[in-house]
This record gives structure tokens, sequence and C-alpha cells, in this order.
């Protein structure tokens, strides 16, 4: 870590509290910041934490994204997801949050709580859309309309047991941000997922090396590499990641993607490291006119 570490504020604390509900930011050009926005909830990431938003020029880019860095934890067939239980503003550079995975998701139809198992069926059905790129954009028609017409909604609930925790430091740095995550997880196998998502409405290319996808082209989940980049013309920004320095990037695996549709608006790219510390970069670049 490169900045000493915040004391932990007791949970339930006052302090903690306010600290929590406060709008933060990190300042990194004129016109440009990250900011930790506690009251963004829209979509199907109502009821979860998130991680840093980018603000520019008076534009949020949200969307019912997940934030940058933000992490989540997939582990027997079952997401969990985080809330937080700790934050702090360290410094003007330093934004630190401790999350906890107590969050699943639940499953009403019609109003009615959905059927024993159908969450676990939802779980498969998104890791064979997820390996089947081809078919991802006939299965989100297909999802939007079934999920219309049944009022099929998820929504996230808290679990009675969390999965262990995670230590998220964030470090504005001038190409964008450093993510240090520090993992306690259960033994047992596994996934940390670290989530760094826009919103998609004005995310809507996507450049993979020489490959360039627009709008409706861009798969809404596909494996890549570090020089994957999510740009939004309309802002003229562009997100990647990258290792830190030192780090190796074969011990990274690298997703991307964008949807928009019923309770969806994100476009990222998202990260999985097998060590239970490591640290990454957010880098945003400034597009030309």
């Amino acid at each position: 870590m490169r900045n000493s570490r915040p004391k932990a504020i007791p949970e339930g604390s006052d302090k903690r509290s306010q600290s929590y509900a406060q709008r933060h930011e990190l300042v990194l050009s004129s016109g440009l910041s990250l900011v930790h926005d506690p009251f963004v909830h829209r979509g199907k990431t109502v009821g979860m934490d998130k991680g840093l938003f980018i603000f520019i020029r008076g534009r949020l880019c949200a969307g019912e994204s997940a934030g940058l860095g933000l992490p989540v934890w997939k582990t027997g067939g079952i997401t969990f997801f985080p809330s937080s239980k700790f934050m702090e503003a360290a410094g003007e550079n330093t934004i630190h949050k401790v999350f906890t995975f107590d969050r699943t998701i639940a499953w009403t139809i019609s109003g009615m709580k959905a059927p024993a198992g159908f969450g676990w069926i939802m779980e498969r059905l998104v890791e064979g859309y997820m390996k089947k790129t081809a078919w991802q954009k006939l299965f989100l028609k297909v999802r939007n309309r079934a999920f219309s017409t049944l009022r099929i909604k998820s929504g996230m609930v808290p679990c009675k047991k969390g999965k262990g925790s995670c230590e998220v430091t964030y470090e504005a740095v001038p190409e964008g941000m450093l993510v240090h995550v520090v993992s306690f997880l259960p033994g047992g196998q596994g996934r940390l997922i670290m989530l760094n998502e826009v919103d998609g409405e004005s995310f809507s290319v996507l450049r993979m090396g020489n490959r360039l996808y627009k709008g409706q082209e861009i798969p809404a989940w596909a494996e890549a590499s570090f020089d994957a980049v999510i740009e939004s013309p309309k802002l003229r920004i562009g997100v990647s990641l990258a290792p830190d320095k030192g780090e190796d990037p074969s011990g990274y695996t690298v997703f991307c993607g964008r949807e928009l549709g019923f309770g969806l608006d994100w476009a990222g790219i998202s990260l999985v490291n097998g060590s239970r510390s490591f640290t990454y970069q957010v880098r945003i670049k400034q597009l030309p006119d």
C-alpha cells in the first residue's frame, strides 16, 4: 500500500454512519473527478453498495452500474454482493472502504416469490450466456421480453451468513486511479471479481486491440485483455485497466461488455485475480475532439 490505512471506525458508530452518507470526491483534473455517492440506486443493482463513479463536466457516469473498483464474490454457484461496513476519505487523494459480502439476489414473478431453485437456474443461464457471445444479443432480447411480460424482477437482500470481506483503497493518480485490494475470504473454491463499470447509455464504443465495436455490436460479456478500452464519444473519455507496476499481467483474467435493457444500463471492464492482495490501475483518458 502506498498510503497508510486509516484506523477503522467501529461499525454502527455515528462517525462511520455520517461519513458513509456523505458524498466524497477525488479530483483528477479540471472538470473530472471520481466520487463516492451513496445516493445512486437504480435498476438491478439496488440493494448493494457501489464503487466510485466518474463525474465529468457535471455528468455522473453511473446508470445502474456497480461503479469502479467494486468487489463481488462467486462461490458455490452463488454470487454474493457487497455492502459497505466502513468508509473514510483518508486525505485529498484517497478513499478507503471495507465491504462485506452479505447480499444475494431474490427473485419475484408477477409479484410473487419465485419458486425454490429459480435463482440457481438463473445463475446457470448467466454462466452459459457469458460463454456464448454469439447468442448474447438474442438471449438479451428474449430476456427483456420475458421479464417484461411475466414481471420478473430481482432484488438484492441481506443473507443470513456473510461470506467474508474485502478492503479497497482508491488512490487518485494523474492517469486516473489505483485500486488496492485486500480480501479476507473463506476457504474453498471461489472467485473475487472486481467490477469497473460506467453507464452504458453514454459509453457506446469498445476497442479491443484492432477490433472496434459500436453500440449494439458490443458483446454483453466477453473475455478480453488489458488492451480493452470502453469509450464515450459523447463525453470524450475512455476507460481502461492495467496491472500496477511490478505486477504480473498473467495473474489476471479480464472481461468486458455492455448491456442496455430492462433494468440494465452498464458498460465496463472486470477482472479476476487469484491473489488475496493486489493492485490495479483504472486509466481515464481524454479523447481528442
